[in-house]
């Protein structure tokens, strides 16, 4: 960016509840289930949760450092079952754009 372009900074506020109906992936007909998230730098994640019934339920709440205007728009979730002697296995994912999630808000930019 160059200089001249003032920043600003904010934070964007997530509380992964609950997911439901995710895939049985281990061999006990269940899933221990974690989301990734990925902005730029920041890379977090949930605690791992095994399945009961059908429900994963988080309850996790995080907070995403926002530098405004961002090179990067991409917010990307990632849904893996987490395993212990092999590579733990993608389940799902999903990109938001930044922007949009922003726009959502606009009493508050």
């Amino acid at each position: 960016m160059p200089p001249s372009v003032e920043k600003r900074y904010k934070q964007l506020y997530f509380k992964f509840i609950k997911a439901e109906n995710l895939p049985k992936m281990d061999m006990f007909g269940t899933i221990d289930a974690y989301i990734y998230l990925n902005h730029k730098d920041d890379n977090l994640r949930t605690k791992t949760v095994t399945m009961e019934e059908t429900t994963v339920q988080w309850n996790q709440e995080m907070l995403i450092p926002l530098e405004l205007p961002s090179s990067n728009d991409k917010l990307e979730f990632k849904v893996y079952d987490y395993n212990k002697a092999t590579p733990d296995e993608l389940v799902c994912s999903m990109n938001f754009s930044i922007k949009d999630i922003l726009k959502t808000d606009s009493s508050k930019n």
